[in-house]
């Protein structure tokens, strides 16, 4: 999916007020990210434990359902398959995990799983800013089948005690 574009009267290394960083920070602790609409354009905020803020239009790559209302899984939480990664946002309808720092589509179950935009972001005081034009992609990255099906499973897992708790 191509990145939607901001208001062609902003300048394009503008960052731009998008929400209340409690407002992220809120969203975060149910695991979730914030989707806010910013000049026109869907974006959903996430938070890691460590701090990190990243942004990624809110549409899955995959078939365009809101990211923003998967699970988010901490990078923690898979660092011993991946490390270095942002949040990981999996889409509610099919599962499908995105790296919200660099965008890849880290797992899937089927084809077509795209990449993320991502734009920058920044923190003034109490207020999130977005960048006004998409971060430049990273290289792909290619993961083993296996690790991918066992990243993909994680967040699933995670996904699932969450919702019916856990041992």
């Amino acid at each position: 999916m191509a990145s939607q574009a901001l208001n062609t009267k902003t300048n394009k290394s503008a960052f731009i007020d998008a929400c209340a960083l409690a407002d992220v920070d809120a969203a975060a602790a149910r695991h979730r990210g914030l989707e806010v609409n910013v000049e026109g354009v869907s974006l959903s905020l996430y938070r890691a434990r460590d701090g990190a803020l990243t942004c990624i239009e809110t549409a899955c790559p995959h078939a365009g359902h809101r990211l923003c209302d998967g699970y988010a899984a901490d990078p923690g939480d898979i660092e011993d398959l991946l490390p270095g990664t942002g949040v990981l946002a999996t889409c509610p309808a099919h599962s499908y995990v995105y790296d919200t720092k660099t965008g890849a589509c880290l797992a899937s179950f089927g084809a077509g799983a795209g990449r993320c935009v991502v734009r920058a972001t920044r923190i003034d005081g109490d207020r999130v800013l977005v960048s006004a034009e998409a971060s430049p992609e990273t290289r792909p990255l290619a993961l083993p089948k296996e690790r991918s099906n066992a990243i993909g499973m994680r967040c699933v897992e995670l996904a699932l005690d969450e919702k019916f708790g856990g041992e």
